[in-house]
């Protein structure tokens, strides 16, 4: 008996032995060094966990998030903050488990500024805007790259009756006077700008018309173009020199005397930058800007001249270029009594605006070339006063220097057109056809009917050209210095050659034609010039000769022009 049970206290002796060795292998636990932790996003911290009890046989520790969206853990503990917010990081072993709170906080931010967008990020305390104008703002924040991802740029004006702000940082004035906040918060910083509202000034000015000729006596209310047009400005009137012109608060001018005046207006608001001018011209007499007519009736004559082949004697010295035809003319037509003169060109350039340059202000094409060397009986441009004028002495000579386009562009604001070919001739000749000048009686021209280089004479009955003692100007003269034809027109013959509307060809044909306005076109760009002028021969002088020079032609002291109208 005491054997069986000394055998049965050495079998419970060996199990509790096997019970407690199996016992200390088993975790009890699971610690973390950290239960509470709180970071930034896209920091680190590192967890560490103990197993017990240190005899366990799997100490094995599994790491996981509750929210990994917040915070991520890998397999060592490290922990990661990947946006704001918390998460339960737990640590497995064994069956036992370990958590730690992880409050994750986003990237605080250090400043808030405002600028006005340039590169260096200067700080803007304070801006002006005039009322319906806008302003960008923009906030500069630090670090930048918690702006539009942790935070948004909350914006806000203090008073929205003086300046209004979008949420982009946009800032409108609406008042014309008057001072407000502009702020902007970004988390728990925030940056402020004082903006002041201004009246709203003329942003553009000008004159309606920037040259103007007036009568001594005369008055004219001077015409002025702003935008925008809500503006809360106002206008100041001047005049460069009240002797010439006075102007009223109203822009209304009054001729005082003969001379020329600047009249300006300016914007109050600003004004350095924002006027408006016109160049105006005195005169005392209108007469020498008036432009005298006389009407041509309709009929029918000989353009060109014989040669010979026709049963009429041939005319001498003719040009293989006057092929002649019967043309008529169905209607009247009025044309100047002479040719247009350097006053009269001079009152076209300044009321359309040419300036130094000679270009059309609207079609900007070089209408004429400035007067110079020795042949300076035209027009400058005064840069003192802004204006083309004639030469002293020379108001009432012929325009020259003038091509085709500045005789064309002239003609349109005069109300007229240059001449056809047709006209022109049919008016020289003054009811003398078949004869060679339609001035005294038509077959004999010499210095004393007209001004050309006048060392030779033309006689039709002596066969042409011949000597003569008398001597050149070698310049142009004054208009209406010689007899006129039988229609009342002067300098026809000599002078100046003057422009024509058509296109030039040698050879106009031999058939009848009615009306003729020249060909569509010309295979060199060349116009018809029509009288001869004072450096040629009397042969180029003749109502049948014609010659075709570039509409840009350089020789310009040569060229003039005169215009017709039609007879309402």
């Amino acid at each position: 008996m005491y054997k069986r049970l000394f055998s049965l206290l050495m079998t419970a002796g060996v199990l509790a032995a096997a019970c407690d060795v199996k016992d200390g292998s088993v975790v009890t636990e699971v610690v973390l060094d950290k239960s509470d932790v709180k970071i930034i996003k896209g920091s680190t911290v590192q967890l560490n966990a103990d197993v017990l009890p240190e005899t366990a046989q799997d100490r094995t520790v599994t790491w996981s998030s509750d929210n990994q969206a917040v915070a991520f853990v890998d397999q060592t503990g490290l922990v990661e903050a990947i946006a704001a917010g918390t998460a339960n990081i737990s640590a497995e072993a064994g069956g036992k488990t370990a958590l730690c709170k992880v409050t994750v906080s986003a990237v605080p931010v250090e400043s808030v500024v405002i600028t006005n967008g340039d590169e260096e990020g200067t700080q803007l305390s304070a801006a002006e805007i005039q009322r319906t104008q806008s302003m960008q703002l923009t906030v500069v924040v630090t670090p930048a790259e918690v702006l539009g991802t942790e935070y948004t740029a909350i914006w806000k004006s203090g008073d929205d009756k003086i300046a209004t702000v979008d949420d982009k940082g946009l800032v409108t004035a609406v008042a014309k006077e008057g001072k407000t906040k502009i702020s902007v918060t970004v988390g728990d910083k925030t940056a402020e700008c004082e903006v002041t509202a201004l009246p709203r000034s003329i942003d553009f000015l000008m004159a309606n018309e920037t040259s103007k000729s007036l009568k001594v006596g005369e008055t004219w209310t001077m015409g002025i173009s702003g935008s925008p047009a809500d503006n809360d400005d106002t206008v100041s009137w001047a005049s460069s020199d009240e002797a010439v012109a006075t102007v009223s608060d109203a822009g209304l001018v009054t001729a005082v005397g003969k001379g020329n005046a600047k009249i300006t207006a300016k914007s109050t608001l600003s004004p350095k930058a924002h006027y408006a001018e016109c160049d105006l011209m005195v005169y005392e007499d209108e007469a020498a800007l008036e432009m005298k007519f006389v009407t041509i009736p309709a009929g029918s004559f000989w353009m060109g001249s014989p040669d010979g082949k026709s049963g009429v004697a041939k005319e001498p010295r003719r040009l293989y270029n006057e092929t002649r035809h019967y043309v008529t003319i169905t209607k009247p037509f009025k044309i100047g009594v002479y040719e247009v003169t350097n006053a009269q060109y001079a009152q076209f350039l300044n009321e359309t605006g040419v300036k130094e340059d000679g270009k059309s202000a609207t079609t900007k094409t070089e209408l004429l070339y400035e007067s110079s060397g020795s042949c300076d009986w035209g027009l400058h441009y005064d840069s003192d006063v802004q204006k083309w004028v004639p030469v002293p002495g020379y108001d009432n000579y012929p325009v020259i220097f003038v091509n085709w386009y500045g005789a064309s562009e002239f003609a349109e604001w005069a109300g007229g057109t240059l001449p056809t070919e047709a006209q022109w001739e049919y008016a020289c000749r003054g009811g003398k056809d078949d004869l060679p000048f339609g001035i005294g009686d038509g077959k004999h021209l010499d210095g004393t009917m007209a001004n050309y280089m006048c060392g030779q004479t033309y006689d039709y009955d002596k066969g042409g050209t011949n000597p003569s003692d008398a001597k050149p100007l070698g310049k142009t003269c004054e208009v209406g210095s010689y007899a006129p034809n039988a229609y009342g027109l002067y300098d026809m013959h000599g002078n100046v050659y003057e422009w024509c509307s058509d296109w030039y060809v040698y050879d106009l044909g031999t058939d009848e034609d009615t009306d003729p306005t020249g060909p569509d076109t010309s295979e060199d760009d060349k116009r018809v010039v029509k009288g001869g002028c004072y450096e040629i021969s009397p042969v180029q002088c003749r109502s049948a000769a014609r010659e075709g020079y570039s509409m840009v032609a350089t020789e310009g002291q040569k060229f003039g022009f005169r215009i017709v109208k039609p007879v309402e």
